[in-house]
């Protein structure tokens, strides 16, 4: 959806920089033209920026990133799959595609190309260029009906709110990017060891592996080199977090597929990091109230059965807030709150550097192998490892006087997401209960997904994430 007034998250996210839109292969027309267009109706222009270059991101200097070949976007063409129509007729118009392509009862309510939009013809192409068809689209192309076409096509909307317009402006901002520039190689397919390895692998599986597979013997051949590609790879295969952190003594970050077993490789890999350290770790529960109760977290008590079900919930359902946090002085932790007195985008890396505990809190008196909060913190004081300055966010608060520059304080707060738990009755029997997590919104970054290190997000003091 358009916004209708300048908006915060846009502002955000594009500011006074400029824009990398990666997956642009994935990005029909449509939803090409409402990111531009929320561009410019949420910030000013930019400044020395004139004429056609200011029409599109608010004038902001782009890069579209992505991949030709990956799999279409449900219910929408790419916006590169005009190209070729575009080539031969500088005059195609994709709003006139999109019409065409969507049966009659569903043309108002278009959502980008119309899965069933054919590749462009020539005849297309001229159709385009005339204007929408009438009727049912498939009306002889006479002289009459192409006058009438192109009188249609004198009136073209502007209203942002229109489909027509917003897919117009994603064409237009698409043929806005002036250079292409091609990867003709993957990042590690280079003359070292290691790419010459993945080369070999590689052509196993391309067809150019040098096989006859016509034959039993080629057959045979290919089996018995992906057999001894396996057990290579697996003979490199380290057996436990344990190991790893003994052979490579220091932080060991994961990155995996499946958010259903972060938490626990997550905290695995900080209590590693801890003993490395030799640092105290300190544990504390989430608490869980009704959905519907308040933000607080403390307006409805659940009964111990109700509290043993919330704590099983999955963490993405309640916006990734865990039911437990393991935290130690310096460990890294991500940033999950988007409450601008954050003071940082969602996922940022953060360093612990101190707890605000409850005036009930007992004093630790060391035992045991960590320490067991007994109420929740009052606030989790961290620090981004960029070392960005968040002193404006602490200036005039007394109770926090002190902290070293770029410190901020989060403090808990309850998920915006509920879930909905099974709870038995001691009659045997289950009912449901919506359930809300408060927790202090901080995640985990010793693992994370494949996602969170695609988009930049991961990079710690300047240190590129790679496989070893």
């Amino acid at each position: 959806m358009l916004p209708t007034r300048p908006t915060t998250q846009v502002q955000r996210n594009v500011g006074h920089g400029a824009i990398t839109i990666d997956e642009y292969y994935y990005s029909s027309c449509q939803h090409n033209g409402l990111c531009s267009m929320a561009c410019s109706l949420a910030l000013q222009p930019a400044e020395g920026v004139g004429g056609d270059e200011a029409k599109y991101y608010a004038g902001r200097p782009a890069v579209a990133a992505g991949d030709p070949c990956q799999h279409e976007m449900p219910m929408a063409k790419p916006v590169y799959v005009h190209a070729a129509a575009f080539q031969k007729d500088p005059n195609f118009d994709p709003w006139a595609r999109a019409k065409r392509a969507a049966p009659n009862s569903k043309r108002k309510a278009v959502q980008g190309l119309g899965a069933a939009a054919d590749p462009a013809t020539p005849a297309d192409a001229e159709d385009a260029a005339a204007g929408p068809s009438t009727g049912n689209g498939s009306a002889a192309a006479t002289p009459q009906n192409r006058r009438q076409r192109s009188a249609k096509a004198q009136t073209i909307s502007t209203d942002p709110t229109d489909n027509e317009t917003q897919i117009r402006a994603g064409f237009a901002a698409y043929r806005s990017f002036k250079e292409a520039i091609i990867l003709q190689r993957q990042q590690r397919q280079d003359s070292s060891a290691s790419g010459q390895l993945l080369q070999q692998y590689a052509s196993l599986f391309n067809g150019s592996h040098g096989f006859d597979l016509r034959t039993e013997v080629g057959q045979a051949q290919l089996k018995a080199a992906i057999t001894a590609m396996l057990d290579d790879l697996n003979s490199r295969a380290i057996g436990s977090l344990q190991e790893l952190a003994d052979l490579v003594k220091t932080t060991i970050r994961v990155v995996t597929w499946y958010n259903e077993v972060r938490h626990f490789i997550n905290t695995t890999c900080l209590l590693l990091d801890a003993k490395r350290l030799e640092a105290r770790v300190t544990v504390w529960n989430a608490r869980h109230q009704r959905a519907g109760c308040g933000r607080n977290g403390n307006r409805v008590s659940l009964t111990a059965m109700e509290n043993v079900a919330a704590m099983r919930a999955a963490d993405k359902h309640l916006d990734h807030f865990t039911a437990d946090t393991y935290v130690f002085n310096g460990c890294l932790m991500t940033l999950l709150s988007t409450n601008p007195d954050a003071g940082a985008a969602r996922n940022m890396v953060v360093r612990v550097r101190g707890l605000i505990t409850d005036p009930n809190e007992p004093d630790d008196d060391g035992s045991g192998p960590y320490r067991r909060l007994l109420y929740m913190p009052l606030g989790v004081i961290v620090e981004h490892v960029t070392g960005a300055s968040t002193a404006e966010f602490l200036k005039g608060e007394q109770e926090f006087e002190g902290l070293p520059d770029g410190a901020l304080v989060i403090r808990p707060e309850l998920s915006r997401s509920a879930t909905t738990v099974t709870v038995p009755d001691t009659e045997g029997k289950e009912r449901k209960l919506s359930i809300r997590r408060y927790n202090v919104p901080l995640g985990d970054a010793y693992c994370v997904t494949d996602y969170f290190v695609q988009v930049g997000t991961a990079e710690l003091d300047s240190e590129k994430w790679r496989p070893d």
